[in-house]
């Protein structure tokens, strides 16, 4: 019983400062800003998105045998390959990793540095990742030990003081459909999307620790789990509250970074923001160093070693550089519509998978997703300035459109269809293996 409480407490840390990234720290105090008094739903949706689906991520990994290959093949081996490269790339060069450079240069170099070019603290930035993934030691992982417990007491403080001594009083902002902007907004931690590409490690540390069996394996995910994301949550969800605090105080247009920066000056003053910023330096880099030695084991990995660690992982960080520079805003502007159009396909493949044996086939696998993708692919498109603004105003009288939903029915239709295949060729097989049996 003690060894399998402290496998737990070592299982969910590890866990929690895998998926635990400062760059996402920026999010829940924006939409507590924008909510308000709402702040309580905007807790429920980000949840939704980001804890809850992080912990089923897991879970469906370990029910289908540890691997995220295993999530998707039931679709097709080469969905599942695509699938797999576009979560990378957006955990790494594409959204994740070059978002660390300009969280890092917003909200830890700004502050203490007015005036420092952009350009030049990507370059510094940049260039040290690429030194340590081509270089790759312990120092990183112990920088890692000691960072992330001092930024999770820093943010903590920060929480104690804005519950005990609230800024200002939460108020009505007039916002409306408060849990679909809070379920859409927790896509952009990609924390849900990059739990399926982390789960495989935390399976594997579980089989290394005597977890061979699948019952325990899931039984302790789920635990370890439990742990860490129960840590995230309550920091996610204390940073929406004293957003909410902050309407009268801040412009529902400030930048998230610069709204970060200001909640902890009001909190903590200045040497809150010096530690503040410190810590979000040297945890942005250790996940950025993290996101790219995955990226560069990946495409290793998919290309039977055709495609060498060392260029992938220093590609990665050169891609990243040029878009950290756009900023942070621009980053989230630019992810957002591919988010929104891959997280109802990742959502709904990781629920079947848990549901796998009342599943009667890849069919349904297949009709599913489809569906799901397809639906979210007019929206996408009008973000990215396609003239197609009719066919997004239909798809959103879909039910449940108004809470960024739209996806649920068609899905649910793709699933009876996908039911209605599988039970039709089984029939189809029984019936031939019938005929020739005679």
């Amino acid at each position: 019983m003690i060894k399998k409480a402290k496998d737990i407490w070592v299982v969910g840390l590890a866990l929690f400062a895998m998926m635990f990234g400062a760059g996402n720290l920026i999010f829940p105090p924006k939409l507590g800003l924008l909510l308000g008094d709402e702040w309580g739903l905007g807790i429920a949706g980000f949840f939704t998105t980001d804890v809850g689906l992080s912990l089923l991520a897991i879970i469906a990994a370990a029910l289908a045998g540890g691997s995220f290959n295993a999530l998707a093949d039931k679709v097709h081996p080469w969905f599942s390959k695509f699938l797999g490269v576009v979560i990378i790339l957006t955990v790494g060069p594409l959204l994740a990793l070059p978002r660390t450079g300009a969280v890092t240069h917003e909200m830890g170099i700004l502050p203490l540095l007015p005036g420092v070019s952009h350009w030049i603290t990507s370059i510094v930035y940049f260039g040290l990742v690429i030194w340590f993934v081509v270089n790759p030691g312990t120092v990183i992982d112990k920088i890692g030990k000691i960072l992330t417990p001092v930024l999770l007491i820093t943010l903590i403080s920060i929480i104690i003081k804005g519950i005990s001594s609230p800024m200002s009083d939460i108020i009505d902002t007039g916002i409306d459909h408060a849990y679909g902007l809070s379920f859409t907004e927790g896509y952009q931690t990609v924390d849900g999307l990059a739990a399926a590409i982390f789960a495989p490690i935390i399976i594997s540390a579980l089989v290394a620790k005597g977890y061979k069996s699948t019952k325990s394996q899931i039984k302790m995910t789920i635990y370890s789990g439990i742990l860490a994301m129960g840590v995230i949550g309550l920091v996610y969800g204390g940073l929406i509250y004293i957003g909410a605090q902050g309407p009268s105080l801040f412009s529902p247009d400030i930048e998230r970074t610069e709204l970060f920066v200001g909640l902890v000056g009001q909190l903590l003053g200045p040497i809150g923001i010096w530690i503040m910023s410190v810590c979000v330096i040297m945890a942005c880099f250790t996940t950025a160093v993290g996101l790219a030695v995955t990226a560069g084991d990946y495409f290793q990995d998919i290309s039977n070693g055709k495609l060498p660690y060392k260029w992938n992982a220093i590609i990665t960080v050169v891609i990243s550089f040029f878009i950290a520079n756009l900023g942070v805003n621009s980053i989230v502007k630019f992810s957002g519509p591919m988010l929104t159009l891959f997280y109802p396909v990742v959502i709904v493949l990781i629920l079947m998978n848990i549901f796998d044996k009342l599943i009667p086939g890849n069919w349904t696998y297949r009709c599913v997703v489809f569906l799901a993708f397809l639906v979210e692919v007019p929206s996408t498109l009008v973000s990215y300035g396609v003239n197609i603004e009719g066919m997004r105003d239909w798809v959103n009288t879909f039910p449940f459109a108004e809470n960024k939903l739209e996806w649920v029915m068609p899905s649910l239709i793709g699933l009876v269809i996908g039911i209605i295949i599988d039970l039709s060729l089984k029939m189809n097989t029984k019936k031939k293996f019938q005929i020739v049996s005679q």
